[in-house]
């Protein structure tokens, strides 16, 4: 999958900031740049940058309100249609009906997570198969965290073809489906893919973890049982199934 190119204005430098961090964790979402204010943002649109996303702070500093912030943005070039995310501090609720009047992509308001963020981000730029293998992708990198398993291996990337076999569009697949189909589509051995999702499923048993307790529920099993290969994959899925409503 191609990265999103985006661009954050905010007048906030510290979520700037933050943006960037955590924006070397994402292989999807590319931020090309961050500025605090209107002239700034008009500055590198003129000399040529073209994000997908705009990332736009109502408050931004320097500038007029959103409304003719977007229509300056968009007089830089005509053939430029840059996805807009709009972010705004809370609002009551007789205001709602004025921000349906805007012509942005999605709205979040202050105070937003990171996640939030990014999410918006390729909310607004990906296609809907993209954005559930996105998703899908987050979910189950965030869920390996909690269950302080090693998110850069081969056996984090196996399952996780596994779960997109599985799950996008679901369908009932036994284990050794799964193993045959993610080691065809890696040009590996079955074999292969077997150790590495071993070697991960050892190190999710080597960490008691609420998180693995909850994989062994998921199966029926004591907190403290150890899980299986097989266990361990049908818990993922389950737990993907519910958060992502799949």
């Amino acid at each position: 999958m191609e990265k999103v190119t985006a661009l954050l204005a905010d007048a906030e430098a510290g979520q700037n900031e933050a943006a960037q961090l955590y924006n070397q964790t994402s292989p999807i979402v590319e931020f090309c740049a961050a500025v605090h204010d209107a002239p700034r943002l008009m500055e590198l649109l003129r000399a040529g940058l073209r994000p997908q996303v705009l990332v736009l702070d109502a408050a931004l500093p320097g500038g007029a309100a959103l409304p003719q912030l977007l229509r300056l943005v968009r007089m830089v070039n005509p053939a430029y249609r840059p996805h807009i995310v709009a972010t705004l501090p809370p609002v009551r609720a007789a205001q709602y009906k004025n921000l349906l009047t805007l012509d942005v992509d999605s709205i979040i308001f202050k105070p937003y997570t990171l996640r939030e963020l990014f999410n918006a981000v390729c909310a607004a730029a990906l296609q809907e198969p993209e954005y559930r293998l996105y998703i899908l992708h987050t979910a189950l990198q965030e869920l390996l965290c909690r269950l302080q398993a090693g998110i850069g291996g081969r056996g984090a990337a196996y399952l996780e073809d596994m779960m997109r076999l599985a799950l996008l569009p679901r369908q009932d697949r036994t284990l050794g489906e799964l193993y045959a189909a993610v080691s065809a589509r890696q040009q590996l051995s079955v074999g292969a893919v077997i150790s590495a999702i071993g070697r991960l499923t050892a190190s999710v048993n080597a960490a008691d973890t609420p998180a693995r307790a909850a994989l062994c529920a998921a199966n029926g099993l004591a907190p403290d049982a150890r899980l299986t290969n097989g266990q361990l994959v049908y818990g993922v899925e389950e737990y993907l199934r519910r958060t992502l409503r799949l």
